[in-house]
């Protein structure tokens, strides 16, 4: 617990950690130190979301106590040294628990599988794009990890563009195979590609500039949006994304500026009323 979080296209380039990742790191060192039974995992609110806080119930033979604590601490350690700067509040937490009896668990080799899928994943930036220098290209996100009858992990990919996102689909099913696992691809959005030519953009600059006497900042983000939908069902189509500053999107700090909100409809009126020059 204690990680950071954020939005993860907005935010998943500043390499902070993911606590459902790092679960993948911890139970499968903790899984070749000692005799091991996971019982139950869950983490992550969203699959958009870098996850913040995961919690595992395992069981553990009282001899080992001493190793399986050792290894955590270690781990720890670890972790913590190699995010001192990106993520400096991570912590892992033990306590004893007894109420959950002796219920089913994963363990032995299907636990070892299991942790090594976990770690062998691929996690975050994948690549970068070649047309706007420090835009991430194409990433994914294990924004939800849990257990039930068996353990699930929710993704969300991201890429601009699409053949990006279908090889990093493909990476995942093969993975999933090797592991005997099954995977399903559900509210999957086009990738929208960076144009380096656009009359929209430049006719919202222009008026911009007419009403607050500067220039806005014009980026290209690597998130989801709608305008990749309507784009890739109207060929060629020419179109942007605007709205209000907001801050720590998809976190619990998210905040939106009312005023921002107010210049925003205020400017697209303008545009709206402006005639295509």
């Amino acid at each position: 617990k204690g990680l950071l979080g954020g939005h993860s296209g907005a935010e998943i380039h500043k390499g902070r950690a993911n606590s459902n990742v790092l679960m993948g790191r911890l139970l499968w060192e903790l899984s070749s130190a000692c005799d091991l039974s996971l019982v139950n995992v869950q983490g992550g609110l969203a699959d958009n979301a870098i996850s913040r806080e995961t919690e595992s119930i395992v069981r553990v033979d009282a001899k080992q106590t001493k190793i399986f604590k050792k290894t955590i601490k270690q781990v720890e350690g670890r972790i913590r040294a190699e995010y001192a700067i990106k993520d400096p509040d991570i912590q892992i937490e033990v306590a004893l628990v007894t109420e959950h009896g002796v219920g089913p668990a994963i363990a032995g080799d299907m636990l070892k599988k299991a942790a090594a899928l976990l770690i062998t994943m691929p996690y975050g930036v994948q690549s970068m794009s070649a047309d706007i220098e420090g835009l991430v290209e194409t990433s994914l996100n294990l924004g939800i990890l849990s257990m039930d009858k068996s353990l699930e992990l929710v993704y969300s990919v991201r890429s601009s563009l699409e053949g990006a996102k279908h090889h990093l689909i493909e990476k995942l099913k093969a993975l999933m195979f090797m592991a005997g696992g099954n995977i399903e691809v559900s509210g999957e959005y086009p990738g929208w590609a960076y144009r380096q030519e656009s009359p929209l953009r430049d006719k919202l600059v222009r008026v911009y500039e007419r009403m607050y006497g500067k220039k806005p900042e014009v980026a290209a983000i690597h998130a989801g949006l709608e305008c990749g939908i309507i784009s890739s069902k109207i060929e060629n189509l020419d179109c942007i994304s605007l709205g209000p500053d907001m801050k720590d999107i998809h976190t619990t700090e998210e905040t939106l500026c009312i005023s921002s909100t107010k210049r925003v409809w205020e400017f697209l009126l303008e545009v709206l009323r402006e005639k295509d020059k």
